[in-house]
């Protein structure tokens, strides 16, 4: 674990002896252990013989692996796009991208009641310190999670040691299926951590490069699609081990091993919704909350899609006017009469079209999904100058969504076009750039997908609002090539990590 978390651990820790688990609890809002958490949450039948110790052979149920794998499932979610740092990477990402930009109080919120004035840093593109606090909470929970991920893979392959010659088949069934969830799942949160933090720290280590993160999770889930050939868990779980294939196409994309990458895609049919983060209101403090939509209520208006390619692009969904383009990215418009305020965020300068994809506070966002392994053969293809390919990957993808079994659009009436071919590669680059955007719009993806194009190819067309315009109206905002920020596009090492790691 993280040397950080030795100091701030944001709920319970515990401290192992020989025969038991001793567990206490710090008032401290936020995060739950969900590897423990969850044990005591899924129905599971554990003796208990008093409430600050658990006897350890009471975890060892053939029901504990679950508990492991929907223990990194909450984490993720909590890390993603739910309150960490008070909006998670996810919201982090879309504003400092190009996919929303902020609109509420430069210094907080009416609603919550917190002050957030991280979110104008995030959108103007200023450097980031490790200082804020929200900073330091985000690469807290995420060395939290990042040691969820290898303990619950641990454990798991533990537990299913003890009963994988169980004589109930459907005990068997249930280690086998839960084991290949657990492996996709420790893949996925290393995903997330390569996204968006600038360096791996791995137990206390020297800062690394984010690919570790990225190539640790190639390396769990490829042992887990190995164990899954090896035991034929298709049979028993198509759905995990079709994740798996998933979520090694994306590892393998972003370290660049782009046939690797496309054998794998070409395992998922287009229509596999695969892993999904989950939020609800019974945790305390707010914390499984989708914030991605938490921080939009009417009284906050804290992010909109003016000022962003993402308003042309998309569709307004309040009005016959404006634009109505790829229903993907839908969005609204909410001044009336009796609210002529809501015209603008409560900055009271820039238009709000508040993003209608996230309705709820508990939904739930796709992680690793079908309809992304078109649109990584199509960009597999592109890099192999297959511009043709590429246009007739894309394609199939529009063709899913136009279908009654896929989404539907001819049917509800906003069908998406064919495109033709691009008659050069600058271009293809720009088509596709623009597919990808749309098609993982505020899912977590633009910003490692900024990094990575502002290497190869080397460019990214699109411009964005940045900062304010001091005493002028919002229409002299200050728009730029997405790429040109003062900060970067990651969160830094946090402060608390900076102070105890002495190998920082």
């Amino acid at each position: 674990m993280s040397q950080a978390l030795h100091e701030r651990a944001n709920s319970m820790m515990t401290r192992q002896t020989k025969n038991t688990t001793t567990v206490w609890r710090r008032p401290w809002r936020g995060l739950v252990p969900l590897t423990v958490a969850a044990l005591l949450t899924t129905g599971c039948d554990l003796e208990v013989f008093s409430p600050s110790t658990v006897d350890e052979e009471t975890l060892d149920t053939h029901n504990s692996i679950e508990a492991l794998w929907s223990g990194a499932m909450g984490q993720v979610s909590h890390m993603g796009p739910g309150q960490a740092g008070v909006g998670g990477f996810f919201t982090f990402g879309a504003l400092r991208t190009d996919e929303l930009v902020h609109s509420g109080h430069p210094h907080g919120s009416t609603a919550t009641f917190e002050p957030l004035p991280h979110l104008r840093a995030y959108s103007d593109g200023a450097p980031i310190e490790p200082s804020w606090e929200p900073v330091d909470e985000l690469w807290n929970q995420s060395m939290m999670t990042r040691y969820v991920a290898d303990f619950g893979v641990q454990r798991s392959r533990e537990i299913y040691e003890m009963f994988k010659d169980d004589p109930v088949a459907a005990v068997r069934d249930k280690v086998t299926r839960d084991l290949i969830r657990m492996y996709a799942w420790s893949g996925v949160a290393y995903r997330v951590l390569g996204d968006n933090l600038c360096h791996a720290v791995i137990d206390g280590g020297p800062a690394e490069p984010r690919e570790v993160f990225y190539e640790r999770g190639l390396a769990h889930v490829t042992e887990g699609i190995q164990f899954a050939e090896e035991n034929q868990v298709l049979d028993v779980d198509e759905f995990g081990a079709t994740a798996a294939y998933a979520v090694r196409a994306q590892l393998n994309m972003l370290l660049g091993n782009w046939d690797a990458a496309e054998a794998d895609a070409a395992q998922v049919v287009t229509g596999y919704r695969g892993l999904q983060t989950e939020h609800t209101d019974t945790e305390p403090g707010f914390r499984q909350r989708l914030y991605l939509r938490w921080l939009d209520y009417l009284e906050d208006r804290h992010m909109t899609l003016w000022g962003t390619p993402f308003l042309e692009w998309g569709w307004n969904t309040s009005q016959a006017a404006g634009f109505r383009n790829d229903y993907r990215v839908t969005y609204s418009y909410h001044r009336t009469g009796a609210n002529p305020h809501r015209e603008f965020g409560t900055d009271g300068r820039r238009t709000w079209f508040r993003q209608t994809k996230e309705l709820s506070i508990y939904g739930s966002k796709l992680l690793a999904k079908g309809r992304e392994m078109r649109l990584i053969e199509a960009e597999a293809r592109l890099r192999q100058g297959d511009i043709a390919g590429m246009t007739t990957k894309i394609n199939e993808l529009r063709e899913w969504y136009n279908a009654p079994t896929g989404g539907a659009f001819e049917r509800d009436g906003h069908p998406l076009p064919m495109l033709d071919v691009p008659a050069t590669v600058q271009e293809a680059w720009d088509v596709f750039m623009k597919e990808r955007g749309i098609e993982l719009w505020l899912e977590g993806r633009r910003l490692a997908d900024i990094r990575r194009w502002s290497v190869d190819p080397g460019f990214v067309n699109t411009t964005v609002v940045r900062e304010a315009a001091s005493g002028q109206p919002a229409s002299e905002d200050l728009r730029r090539d997405v790429l040109d920020i003062n900060g970067d596009f990651c969160i830094p090492i946090g402060a608390t990590e900076r102070r105890l790691n002495p190998n920082l």
